[in-house]
């Protein structure tokens, strides 16, 4: 449905982006608690926009695992 697709796209969005101002409201729009940043993600979405998941680590989440090329972040509330 029309629904799913949007929030494929957004989660898309999510990954490539390097607004801050997106990111934000994304994580509020859809509530995340956390994100996977893993091999299938780097793949999919590769880029600059990967760089914001280092680069606001303990600002708007925090890694909570990390083990070979995946790390989980919780967003911070």
């Amino acid at each position: 449905s029309n629904v799913v697709q949007e929030r494929v796209d957004a989660i898309g969005q999510f990954y490539l982006t390097e607004d801050r101002n997106f990111i934000e409201k994304f994580l509020e729009q859809y509530n995340v608690s956390y994100i996977i940043m893993g091999q299938l993600e780097r793949v999919f979405f590769p880029g600059a926009g990967l760089d914001k998941f280092e680069a606001l680590d303990g600002i708007l989440w925090s890694e909570v695992y990390r083990s070979g090329s995946t790390v989980i972040y919780e967003v911070k509330r």
